[in-house]
């Protein structure tokens, strides 16, 4: 049943990396094209809302037309922060998404089946976020910068993408985030407004995010890797 509408969240500034991360190309496929392209295979989308800055949405609409995806796509302007850009593309989605996958443009190494394990996981339980273990321990500090608290490391995850959520819940964290005056930067954050828990679906590390120059190299490394495992396959 195509009920999953996919929000890819590619409206950042890139002033950690210096240009625009997402049209960096990462092997045939830029950044941008192979986040979208990790949910063509997933049998559940009924479309695509690609969330951009003004100024990208022409190449942004481009991009993902050279790819034909199976589904729908439609680019639509952000806002501001984050939480208002996943407002305009949850604006854009059909009326037949039970389910909103919010995914960073910037993780273009997701996988299929990380996808499908997070959405069987937001299906059963009414919310599901990709995350991994943390590998640091993790410091709190005070408001004056001294060591206040260190967490339990085996209950910290990082959290990833994509986060996907009941349309309906999350739709009602919105409005309530909004009422409240609140603005998140996770969409955990918002979901867990309307009431709804959160799964911590396991991830992998190569699932990692393309924030500053070091990262493509990084990502460059895990995709030739992938590339060259699924030749050997092929060979056997």
């Amino acid at each position: 049943m195509r009920d999953v509408g996919v929000i890819l969240a590619a409206a950042g500034s890139g002033s950690r990396m210096g240009r625009d991360k997402l049209l960096l190309k990462l092997g045939e496929y830029t950044v941008l094209q192979r986040s979208a392209l990790a949910f063509a295979s997933c049998p559940d989308i009924c479309g695509m809302a690609a969330v951009t800055r003004s100024d990208l949405l022409d190449t942004v609409r481009q991009q993902l037309e050279a790819l034909s995806l199976p589904f729908p796509v439609w680019v639509v302007p952000g806002g501001a922060t984050r939480q208002q850009s996943v407002a305009a593309g949850v604006k854009a989605m059909p009326a037949q998404a039970m389910y909103y996958a919010i995914h960073d443009a910037a993780r273009p190494l997701v996988t299929p089946q990380e996808i499908a394990r997070c959405l069987a996981d937001a299906k059963r339980y009414g919310g599901a976020c990709l995350s991994a273990p943390v590998k640091d321990t993790i410091q709190q500090a005070d408001a004056k910068g001294f060591l206040e608290a260190t967490p339990p490391r085996n209950r910290l995850r990082s959290a990833q993408t994509p986060q996907i959520f009941d349309a309906a819940w999350y739709r009602a964290g919105m409005a309530e985030a909004v009422r409240r005056g609140l603005d998140f930067t996770d969409d955990c954050q918002v979901f867990r407004l309307s009431g709804g828990v959160v799964y911590l679906t396991p991830g992998s590390y190569a699932n990692l995010k393309i924030t500053t120059p070091e990262d493509l190299p990084a990502a460059e490394e895990i995709l030739a890797k992938r590339e060259g495992e699924a030749r050997d396959g092929e060979k056997e």
